[in-house]
């Protein structure tokens, strides 16, 4: 019989950033891979991710580390740079 380990851990503030991340990054992973048309849904769905790393940075402000706000910095600055192109593709495709 195999033995289970007890993995019971709390969330580090790097699990929180990309579980909040997590639907815009796969969204826009799929639409890179082409595996789906990117619909307004699917930009408000990344917007929304967007949004609620903005709001998390405003909340930590000078109250997390400098390796976690280097990576919530990191991601949130990934995710708009993605964000601005994917619409700027949708927008071409559109017209």
């Amino acid at each position: 019989m195999s033995e289970t380990k007890n993995t019971n851990k709390s969330p580090t503030f790097n699990d929180i950033v990309m579980t909040v991340a997590a639907a815009g990054l796969f969204i826009l992973l799929e639409h890179k891979e082409k595996k789906k048309k990117l619909e307004e849904k699917d930009l408000f769905l990344i917007k929304f991710s967007i949004e609620m790393l903005e709001q998390l940075k405003e909340k930590t402000k000078n109250n997390i580390s400098k390796d976690e706000e280097k990576m919530l910095n990191d991601t949130l600055s990934n995710m708009q740079i993605a964000y601005v192109k994917i619409k700027e593709e949708k927008n071409n495709d559109d017209s």
